[in-house]
Order: structure tokens, then sequence, then C-alpha cells
């Protein structure tokens, strides 16, 4: 029995040595070696023209498609941005009012229904997006601003506004 494992084990690395020289496994290993770069191809490829960001945030917030006018919604971002670097109280409850308009209609465009943003937001699972109850709170500051005409805000609380905005419409792809 000693005599066979002595000579049971070279004769098996013999066999394994004839195996990994053979042609049959060269051509295995050059398949796999090609197939190997045909896959990092193709995950290259779908990234870049997959848009896979894209399907991967409509995943995630559940909707059907994100924006196609990012540019449109730019400039109009920067026209909310443009309102928000004056020296008029007046002009940052515009910003504010502006921005979340920009959000309803991108929301509109990738899926959300309902007349307004409350609407939207009330159809976001807390679970997909973290900040869902900050996005409900700016709403309610945009309510104060509209149903309340003397309402002063200060530059620092309307900037807050406009960022939460910008953060979310980041996320949805639009800006």
């Amino acid at each position: 029995m000693e005599d066979f494992i002595v000579n049971f084990i070279p004769s098996i690395q013999t066999y394994f040595q004839a195996f990994w020289n053979s042609t049959f496994f060269l051509v295995v290993r050059i398949l796999l070696g090609i197939y190997a770069v045909i896959l990092i191809i193709d995950v290259l490829l779908l990234m870049y023209l997959g848009n896979v960001r894209a399907r991967m945030r409509s995943m995630k917030y559940g909707v059907s498609g994100i924006s196609e006018s990012g540019g449109k919604r730019k400039r109009e971002w920067k026209r909310v941005m443009d309102r928000l670097d004056t020296d008029s109280p007046a002009e940052w409850k515009i910003a504010v009012l502006e921005a979340e308009h920009l959000l309803h209609m991108s929301m509109s465009e990738v899926g959300y229904e309902g007349e307004n943003l409350g609407m939207q937001l009330a159809q976001i699972d807390a679970d997909m997006y973290d900040a869902t109850d900050v996005l409900h709170s700016v709403h309610a500051f945009r309510n104060q601003i509209v149903h309340d005409d003397d309402m002063s805000i200060a530059h620092e609380q309307a900037k807050e506004a406009v960022g939460i905005y910008y953060d979310f419409l980041g996320d949805l792809g639009v800006v």
C-alpha cells in the first residue's frame, strides 16, 4: 500500500503536467483569454453606450426615464443661481420658487405624476432617497413664501433651499 501511495503521487503530478502542457489545454486557455477580453469590452461598451448611470438612477427612483431636456434645465438653473446672487430678498424668493418649479417639471418628465411637487414627493419611497423629509421641509418653506406676502427670508435660507433642490436635481441627472 505504501508503494502505491509513493508511486501514485508522482504519477498524478506527471499526468497533471502532461495535461497542463497539452495542446488541448493551450487552446482552452487561449479561448478563455479571448472570452475574458470580449467580456471586458462588452462591459465597457455597455457603460459607455448604454447610459448605465441613467438606468441606475431610473431603477433607484422608480421612474420610467431620465429627463432628456438637460441642456434646457441647466440654462434654467443658471437663471435661478443668477437670481440668488443678487442682493434683493425678492429675487431670492423668486429663486426658491423657480428652483421648485424646475424640480416639479423635471420630476414630471421622468415619470412622477401629480399636480404639484408635494404630490410628486409623496410618491418617493423613503428607502429610495434618504432626504425626502428635507425635500418636504423645503417644499413647506416654499409654500410659506407663496402664502405669506410679508415673509422675509435670509440669503442663507434661500441658498440652503436652492441647494437642496440642486442636490435632488443632480440625483435625477438634470443638472
